[in-house]
């Protein structure tokens, strides 16, 4: 089925569907080898967990026992979340389907690479990362330009001069930067 139909149909199907199409994304990049009998089988799950995995339905009872089990759990989670919170999972879901397959792997590739980083460069990419959200559009779109216009020795010289600056520091940068950009 063409990903985009499924946003012809209603609401409640609409987020079924969708939710499936995202839970099957994650069972095929996290499937594993083992099986175990006393997982729980499709026909033992609640309507609404049905619903939910419906995408799933015909392999559930062949997927291995961690793989249901975390399914599940997503699952359940999910429908526990607010309309709102919901809504931007799917979006990021949708997001990520429109990705070429080769920028997919990119992006797990530098995902992994993330997990690992120790805990304190990871927290301080988290906070850099919060704060780059909290600008106004367009001071993001500028500072992304700008980082585009850049040449490899030009990025990695700016890394590096940060990295040796206090936070006031980097913001007065970041500030000169922005109002660079401006300017031209």
């Amino acid at each position: 089925m063409n990903f985009f139909r499924i946003f012809l149909i209603s609401p409640g199907r609409k987020l079924a569907r969708v939710l499936s199409a995202a839970l099957m994304v994650l069972v095929m990049a996290n499937s594993s080898h083992t099986h175990a009998d006393n997982a729980p089988r499709w026909q033992d799950l609640s309507a609404e967990n049905q619903h939910l995995l419906g995408a799933l339905s015909q392999q559930w009872d062949n997927l291995p026992e961690q793989q249901r089990q975390t399914l599940l759990q997503r699952a359940e989670k999910f429908a526990a979340m607010p309309p709102q919170q919901r809504e931007q999972m799917l979006e990021r879901f949708r997001n990520w389907q429109e990705l070429s397959p080769e920028r997919r792997a990119e992006l797990r590739e530098q995902y992994a690479k993330f997990r690992e980083l120790p805990p304190d460069q990871r927290e301080n990419i988290r906070k850099r990362y919060q704060w780059f959200q909290t600008l106004p559009p367009e001071q993001r779109q500028k500072l992304r330009e700008h980082w585009q216009s850049m040449t490899p020795d030009q990025r990695q010289q700016l890394k590096q001069r940060m990295r040796s600056m206090n936070a006031e520091q980097r913001q007065q940068l970041r500030d000169r930067l922005l109002n660079q950009r401006r300017q031209r």
